[in-house]
């Protein structure tokens, strides 16, 4: 499998995009679901005690297994034109994972560990919902800046990492991987 990284711009409609943004960001009914760590996999050693208080994030997973997860197939239908505009660029790949991302305000910006999604080739695509400070640094080195809908197409089977952000009051991502 050969995935290239590529950055779009205005990847959907503003109809489409504000009717996503509106549903994820501002809907208090989304469960989220907080995690102490961002990242597992690269943590190593380190004990709770030992996290810096920045080192979580909350997820609202909506697809995983082949499967729209437990009962919210809400959020799955409304990210369809994601997935169409997705499918309009002749990927080819079928979904395994989908889910929104949140990171907290910090006073400054930090970044977590780098991290594969998957230990198997896996095409990875991040559409940002809120342009903040806060980006994605690719296995290269990288930095895409989170910017409203941007979609970011990359290896997630390579090393990356998430960060927080300094100027808004959280950093918002739908997180998709393809195989």
């Amino acid at each position: 499998m050969d995935i290239e990284t590529k950055v779009i711009d205005n990847f959907l409609n503003e109809k489409d995009f504000h009717q996503i943004k509106n549903y994820f960001v501002f809907n208090n009914d989304i469960p989220l679901n907080l995690n102490r760590r961002v990242v597992n996999k690269a943590d190593g050693d380190i004990t709770l005690g030992d996290l810096p208080y920045w080192y979580w994030y909350a997820t609202h997973t909506f697809y995983f297994g082949n499967e729209i997860w437990k009962d919210r197939r809400d959020s799955f239908e409304i990210i369809k034109p994601i997935l169409r505009a997705i499918g309009d660029l002749g990927l080819g790949y079928g979904l395994i994972r989908g889910k929104l991302n949140f990171y907290p305000y910090t006073e400054t910006v930090y970044e977590h560990k780098p991290h594969y999604d998957f230990p198997f080739p896996t095409y990875g695509a991040i559409f940002s919902l809120n342009t903040c400070d806060g980006f994605t640094r690719l296995s290269d080195g990288t930095k895409v800046d989170s910017i409203e809908n941007r979609m970011l197409f990359l290896d997630a089977s390579k090393n990356h990492n998430s960060s927080t952000t300094s100027n808004s009051y959280g950093r918002f991502n739908i997180n998709f991987n393809f195989r």
